[in-house]
């Protein structure tokens, strides 16, 4: 299936030899697509939108959907990693359909494992490329439970989550394993933690599973 072209309407995500309008694959779209299993859409959060907004989703904007592994690859090549991008803003891969919300009837009975670390560490480029591969690739043990993942660049620190439709306790703790060992490749003394959307959107910071 070939997806059309959702371009974020501000050249923020785009690396600096990307121009205004210009097709991500235009150039480099092959005669033989290798199809991914799922679909997937990569959005951006925007800071810079006005705080006075009444809708919410309007926060986010969808930079790209794509669905093999040439566009894929387009797509990233062309924009920056989330150590370059403006403080504050956050990355989604999420499967088409899927919005960058927990309140969305396909999260909101689910959670999210979260890795946060100092920016001072230099790898967070990395690490998002690594996890979104591990993604799109069908890597995870219960990859019909996976929703996606996110990167955020904060002042201090950068947060990387991974996002999973159900609170099952193997499943989870599951994905947390594959993500600190296999996608990551976390030191084994570093912890991640998992948290339901529901508690989070309660104001509750109960940790339900740590890895």
């Amino acid at each position: 299936m070939m997806t059309t072209d959702k371009k974020y309407k501000d050249e923020e995500p785009l690396t600096d030899h990307q121009s205004e309008g210009e097709n991500y694959n235009e150039e480099e779209e092959s005669a033989e697509k290798h199809f991914l299993e799922h679909t997937w859409t990569l959005w951006y959060h925007n800071p810079q939108a006005k705080l006075n907004e009444q809708n919410y989703s309007q926060f986010f904007n969808e930079v790209y959907t794509f669905s093999d592994v040439e566009t894929f690859w387009s797509v990233f090549n062309h924009i920056r990693g989330p150590s370059d991008i403006t403080t504050g803003t956050t990355y989604f891969l999420l499967k088409e359909g899927i919005k960058p919300e927990w309140e969305d009837p396909k999260c909101i009975n689910g959670g999210d494992w979260v890795y946060s670390f100092p920016r001072k560490f230099n790898n967070a480029d990395q690490y998002w490329l690594d996890l979104v591969m591990f993604c799109v690739g069908e890597s995870f043990t219960y990859s019909e439970n996976l929703l996606g993942c996110c990167v955020a660049n904060r002042k201090n620190q950068i947060r990387i989550n991974l996002w999973v439709n159900t609170l099952d306790e193997t499943i989870v703790k599951k994905f947390g394993e594959q993500l600190k060992y296999e996608a990551l490749k976390l030191n084994p003394s570093v912890t991640i933690d998992f948290k339901s959307f529901r508690d989070q959107l309660d104001g509750k910071k109960t940790i339900l599973q740590t890895v």
